[in-house]
């Protein structure tokens, strides 16, 4: 039989993790201060070392090592955009471009694999990712695919580095470097800085982590305060640029909002067929407007419902809702 906890017990608790998350909001705040302070004063010294002379990423002869946090065949967001980013930017033969994605142990692949995917070896696993990337893209895909140790945390939902990536990216590569989910990848990582180890760092903000948070415990809000003050605090760090997908997702230091990820062809072939005139005894879409979503509450079913239930608190006739899917 589970023992309920008591009243007292249980306040003393959210007394408890509602102090641990102040001071450690404290802690973030400070140390991003400080870290203000001393980066100005570093940075300064770190260019006059190197040679920053004004150049384009569009110059010929440039390398991009695309970084992230997923990989095939895990099919997720941060899998599959960095993949055909890699893609696109290896379409020039005078660039050189190298994926970067966690290698889970084989024993592990089964927590995020697809039911009899597996890899024993990491070129079986790069092959599986670039034959994805020329069916997807009809592309060539001359991009070098590089693993880096990873683990992947059930609690998290997340993979997340075990070894200090910068230090596995051949010193070749050590030019332009774009972070897919730069927070997420510095979390957990403070060895080396992005900042001194590359000429130009991109960081790409996929997931709006704070609203994950502000979901979890009673101190969700003061959780979501810390996390906010730790993402500012590495991306400022470890990115010269963050690119925001959309302004959903936080403030950040040096930011700019822009869907960069684009729209997939076919999208477009299928709203332009969907347009057309449909077959004979078929039809078109008619129900207005839809919505397309993971059947999880973070991907916004709860913000759905919510504007369903002031839709029919401010008009007379009833929401109309069909659901499809499982």
């Amino acid at each position: 039989m589970r023992l309920i906890p008591r009243r007292k017990d249980i306040v003393e608790h959210i007394k408890q993790s509602i102090l641990s998350s102040l001071a450690f909001s404290i802690g973030i705040w400070l140390g991003e201060w400080l870290q203000k302070r001393l980066s100005r004063r570093k940075m300064h010294r770190h260019h006059k070392k190197r040679d920053r002379k004004p150049s384009s990423l569009k110059a010929p002869g440039r390398s991009f090592a695309v970084v992230t946090t997923a990989a095939l065949p895990w099919r997720t967001g941060t899998s599959i955009n960095p993949m055909l980013r890699a893609a696109h930017l290896s379409s020039d033969p005078h660039r050189k471009v190298m994926l970067v994605v966690p290698w889970i142990a084989p024993e592990d692949q089964g927590q995020i694999y697809p039911t009899g995917v597996t890899f024993n070896t990491q070129q079986e696993q790069a092959d599986y990712i670039l034959n994805e990337a020329r069916k997807r893209t009809g592309l060539p895909c001359n991009f070098t695919v590089k693993f880096y140790g990873g683990r992947y945390f059930s609690s998290f939902g997340s993979i997340f580095p075990v070894e200090d990536i910068v230090k596995i990216i051949p010193q070749d590569m050590h030019d332009v470097a774009i972070l897919e989910e730069p927070e997420h990848l510095n979390w957990f990582q403070h060895k080396s800085r992005w900042t001194s180890a590359f000429k130009h760092v991109v960081g790409i903000m996929h997931t709006n982590y704070l609203a994950y948070v502000k979901e979890g415990q009673a101190t969700g809000y003061l959780n979501a305060a810390a996390v906010y003050r730790v993402n500012r605090w590495v991306c400022r760090m470890h990115c010269h640029k963050n690119i925001k997908l959309s302004d959903a997702v936080q403030r950040l230091p040096h930011q700019v909002t822009c869907n960069v990820h684009g729209v997939a062809s076919v999208f477009l072939d299928i709203g332009r067929a969907k347009a057309a005139k449909p077959p004979q005894g078929q039809h078109r879409f008619t129900k207005g407007t839809y919505f397309i979503g993971k059947a999880v509450w973070g991907k916004g079913y709860r913000e759905l419902i919510n504007l369903g239930a002031e839709f029919e608190a401010a008009r007379p006739e009833p929401l109309v809702l069909d659901v499809i899917g499982v």
